[in-house]
């Protein structure tokens, strides 16, 4: 199903504003005991992202979603509504495979230049990577 997904948001990222997202630093507001850098690469248009990432528990996490934008100046704020899949459970990690679970993702990126810090809330973290729009 998951590789369904990808073949309809890659068929339509060459539309509007492609774009990739690398890094993932972050910062977890209730402990510091998960892992800080998730190895992020993404790819993006106006409405789809979708990617991979080293999740907290240092399990490889894929995702797809549906972007609303609103963009004023240069910042661009967007809620990423879909799926992520490499957790082992929907709220936190127990279990013992990995689960599919609805992601409801808010972002902000200063949009000036093609390199653009971005922001993102991913549950109880706040996460720093860099997007390129070209």
């Amino acid at each position: 199903m998951f590789k369904y997904i990808i073949v309809i948001l890659l068929s339509s990222c060459c539309y509007a504003d492609p774009a990739v997202v690398v890094g993932g630093w972050s910062h977890h507001i209730d402990d510091q005991k998960y892992r800080s850098h998730h190895e992020m690469v993404a790819f993006m248009n106006d409405h789809y992202a979708f990617g991979r990432f080293t999740n907290s528990f240092n399990r490889p996490t894929t995702f797809a979603v549906y972007r609303w934008t609103e963009n004023v100046n240069n910042l661009e704020a967007a809620i990423n509504i879909g799926f992520v899949y490499g957790y082992r459970s929907c709220l936190g990690d127990e279990g013992n495979k990995a689960v599919v679970c609805p992601a409801i993702v808010p972002q902000v990126t200063y949009t000036r230049y093609s390199l653009q810090p971005t922001v993102l809330i991913l549950g109880n973290a706040v996460v720093a990577a860099i997007k390129y729009q070209w």
